[in-house]
């Protein structure tokens, strides 16, 4: 049985932003990511943003951006029984993408981490609870990973830089603009990452070739910002990092599970841009996905 008769033909699809954007505050991270929704979802597309600062209950600061017509969902996380937050979070979520939201914005993602933060402490060991991501914090980070819709995180960062190395080590500044904002935990399903600095957008990361590491753009006039990303989204663009990030999407996060994938799957083979949909194809099928 050939290939053909045995699988689906792979088609390239327009994917789904999952972004990041840090800096200090006023720096523009809201005010863009509205912006950038808004460009990506179209004039009828609804955008949702989960407000999680204090003022969320009576004043979110998304909710003084106006004409972009969103929607605000208030939660302010420091005022929430840290028992119930992430239900809460999981439940605005799925509200929102079954309500029809579009775009889902999270700002500020930083009282998130906080509240882990804050659970981590009360065990008296914070080091061993930050050691394996707690299941409702990993459900949470899935829903986000695997929904049907644009998602945006806004991060605080250290506007002057922090140290590289460990506290109280001598080493150098980091700018604000190469902090590793997210990486270790939901670093693998961002799959572009901002930074905003001195009324400039800096493209730290992304799996896209149209929107280079180290460019930078116009906060205060994002319309090449917001070209690049919708050019990039609609290409469905084939790159090596794109296929680790597929895969970990499927599961697949370390080196030996893909090495004993290739014993398993006798067509496998080594990765290629060519062959990139097919491998993937090749896997899904292997795992029953």
């Amino acid at each position: 049985m050939s290939l053909k008769d045995k699988y689906k033909k792979s088609e390239k699809k327009a994917t789904m932003l999952r972004a990041i954007f840090y800096g200090p505050d006023g720096s523009g991270k809201t005010h863009t990511a509205l912006k950038i929704a808004r460009h990506l979802v179209g004039p009828d597309g609804d955008i949702l943003v989960i407000d999680t600062e204090v003022a969320g209950k009576d004043a979110p600061r998304s909710g003084q951006i106006e004409g972009y017509d969103h929607y605000i969902h208030p939660m302010p996380l420091i005022e929430i029984e840290k028992s119930k937050c992430y239900d809460l979070l999981v439940e605005a979520f799925e509200n929102g993408v079954e309500a029809g939201a579009s775009s889902i914005i999270i700002d500020s993602f930083t009282d998130e981490s906080i509240m882990y933060l804050d659970q981590a402490r009360t065990t008296g060991d914070d080091k061993k609870y930050f050691m394996k991501m707690k299941p409702k914090r990993e459900k949470f980070f899935a829903k986000i990973a695997n929904s049907p819709v644009h998602v945006i995180l806004g991060m605080r960062a250290h506007p002057k830089g922090v140290w590289e190395g460990e506290s109280g080590s001598r080493g150098k500044i980091i700018r604000m603009a190469e902090q590793e904002i997210g990486t270790d935990l939901i670093g693998f399903f961002v799959n572009t990452r901002i930074a905003f600095e001195e009324l400039q957008a800096r493209i730290v990361k992304s799996i896209y070739p149209e929107i280079q590491q180290g460019a930078t753009y116009d906060v205060v006039n994002t319309d090449m910002l917001e070209r690049a990303l919708v050019t990039a989204l609609d290409s469905g663009v084939i790159t090596k990092e794109r296929f680790e990030y597929e895969l970990r999407k499927l599961g697949v996060i370390s080196l030996s599970a893909m090495n004993e994938l290739k014993e398993e799957i006798p067509n496998l083979g080594k990765w290629s841009e060519n062959r990139h949909d097919e491998m993937l194809d090749l896997i899904k099928h292997h795992l029953g996905v």
